[in-house]
């Protein structure tokens, strides 16, 4: 997204890990891309710099997605998830045991 603010209304998912897109503000920078849409799971946000290095947002809740997305010069680019079960259960622990395997 090429300026701030990004007209973007995000909500934690209903388990409370990460976040996803509840609403675009009209006329703002987020809707006028028509690529977002309300329901899409935010997964990472990329941040620019050396190490060029994304901010994974799967497991995160609200409060330190926002704090990220504030502390990210513009152009931000998000990656979405649309669609399917919340991100976070497709997630694999260092095991390779899917969330839903440990359990």
């Amino acid at each position: 997204l090429p300026e701030k603010p990004l007209g973007l209304v995000l909500a934690n998912n209903p388990s409370g890990r990460g976040v996803f897109i509840a609403d675009l503000l009209p006329d703002s920078v987020a809707a006028a891309t028509g690529k977002l849409e309300p329901g899409d799971y935010v997964t990472e946000v990329c941040v620019k710099g050396p190490s060029r290095a994304g901010y994974n947002a799967v497991w995160q809740g609200l409060d330190d997605v926002l704090r990220v997305l504030d502390e990210t010069p513009a152009p931000v680019t998000l990656r979405l998830r649309r669609g399917g079960p919340e991100p976070w259960s497709l997630e694999r622990d260092g095991s390779g045991l899917s969330v839903e395997e440990m359990v």
